[in-house]
């Protein structure tokens, strides 16, 4: 049979049953022609519990292959028995198993060959596999049952809420990618702002009422503007509520480790919020830095903040008594020790310019207060004493 929902929508459009600016972008890309046998059975309203199967289903969409084959045993509380072999182009998937009740496993398989098939932005060959666990009715509220603050409420009726208490939700996976590439508009036309040679990645969250977590991701070849790094690692270890953070690169100009414990104030994606403690924070590229005491740090979807921060910087000392960085704009102000200006002047081939009239730099040390704010260093207005 043909599929052409587009022109469907058009000849809605003509005839004033629906809006032709309100046609979905994707809606176009749903053209071809598909063959092949379906059967349900059981019982489709009000409480549908039905047996189901896409049998043999070939053909063309959107100018690739697709082949499907599906069966399972479907209800709005779970799907079951559940075997699904999917392809369209150089995208596939695959699962099997149950997905709904407590205990229940759905086994997948993921591939995509080019991201650019998804989002002309992108670019790379990602796969994934693992399993779904529980179940997935109303996730608020199975959220909201292990504590997480800022869900939204529980929806439907009591008996809603109770069953996704009881039905909690997880995931285990693990995932890879190569040749990853973002950009700000379709890479064809732009280079890209970040790119990595190789991710790999495991998530580990077995039950979304506990809350507890293993993220961890690596990465390769890493390029992200002018910084490029050989290696990036990071890992986040405990619940939604109370974890630890850990990042750790090294490349030819920057390498360091960080560490920071906190929790998820709010989940939202619009407002989502996260407050801790920077632990830790060395640096041995382009400067030697050692924090010296847990220093305060907060991150949300409008800003980050440091306060309290004391840092060793090659001998000197530095306190970074506050810096928000918050829509491209930086505000900050804080004090310095004995900063070794002369020796990074001399490290960054600045020397000759500072000692034009033969002052000795040997042991110039800078000692200064300042309150700055700016949309970059470069261009920062303020006091500095």
């Amino acid at each position: 049979s043909e599929l052409d929902p587009a022109a469907a929508y058009r000849l809605q459009a003509l005839l004033g049953l629906a809006a032709a600016t309100d046609e979905p972008v994707w809606l176009p890309r749903l053209q071809g022609r598909l063959s092949g046998n379906w059967a349900a059975s059981g019982c489709a309203w009000p409480q549908p519990q039905l047996t189901t199967r896409l049998g043999s289903v070939r053909g063309t969409l959107d100018g690739q292959s697709l082949r499907l084959d599906w069966r399972g045993d479907v209800s709005l509380q779970r799907i079951d028995r559940v075997d699904l072999d999917l392809s369209h182009g150089d995208v596939a998937l695959a699962a099997s198993g149950s997905f709904g009740q407590a205990g229940d496993r759905l086994q997948f398989r993921a591939r995509a060959g080019d991201l650019a098939r998804f989002d002309a932005r992108l670019g790379g060959a990602v796969t994934a596999s693992g399993q779904l666990l529980g179940g997935w009715a109303d996730l608020p509220a199975a959220a909201a049952a292990a504590g997480v603050p800022g869900m939204p409420g529980v929806s439907g009726t009591p008996s809603a809420a109770s069953s996704a208490a009881a039905v909690p939700f997880g995931i285990v996976a693990e995932f890879a990618a190569r040749r990853l590439r973002w950009a700000d508009q379709p890479a064809s036309k732009a280079p890209p702002l970040a790119q990595a040679e190789a991710v790999s990645g495991r998530i580990d969250v077995p039950d979304l009422r506990v809350g507890r977590l293993d993220l961890r991701l690596e990465a390769s070849a890493v390029q992200a503007g002018e910084q490029r790094l050989d290696r990036l690692q990071a890992q986040a270890e405990g619940t939604l509520a109370a974890h630890t953070l850990r990042v750790s690169l090294a490349g030819p100009s920057l390498t360091g480790e960080a560490a920071a414990r906190g929790g998820l104030l709010d989940t939202t994606p619009a407002n989502w919020r996260w407050e801790g403690t920077l632990q830790t924070l060395r640096s041995e590229q382009l400067l030697p830095v050692q924090l010296k005491a847990p220093a305060r740090l907060a991150l949300s979807a409008a800003a980050i903040t440091v306060e309290g921060a004391e840092l060793d910087v090659d001998g000197g000392q530095l306190r970074i008594e506050q810096a928000t960085f918050s829509g491209g704009r930086i505000d900050t102000r804080g004090s310095a020790t004995a900063l070794p200006v002369a020796r990074w002047a001399e490290r960054f081939g600045k020397i000759d310019k500072l000692s034009r009239n033969g002052a000795r730099l040997d042991d110039a040390k800078l000692d200064a207060r300042w309150q700055l704010a700016g949309s970059a260093w470069q261009t920062m207005s303020g006091t500095v004493s």
